[in-house]
């Protein structure tokens, strides 16, 4: 009789596996949502979603981002 798969192994199978370490970034300028101005940014691709991500911004230096990283979302042009 074969052992039911958790949740853990079925995350683990579909996980790829990420090697510690500094993901290749790019450097871009950016509108900022929430300041209405051009930010300064570093992405990178996020290894578990293949989706961009901002990983480092001029507006928090060094410091933990804290921010929604709401600038790398789509916006829909409004429709009349």
């Amino acid at each position: 009789m074969k052992a039911a798969r958790t949740e853990a192994w079925l995350f683990a199978a579909v996980t790829p596996d990420i090697q510690p370490g500094i993901p290749p970034t790019q450097r871009a300028r950016i509108a900022c949502p929430e300041t209405g101005g051009v930010s300064r940014v570093r992405l990178a691709v996020d290894p578990v979603s293949g989706l961009p991500a901002v990983v480092w911004c001029d507006r928090y230096d060094q410091r933990p981002m804290a921010c929604r990283r709401g600038c790398l979302e789509a916006e829909s042009a409004p429709t009349d």
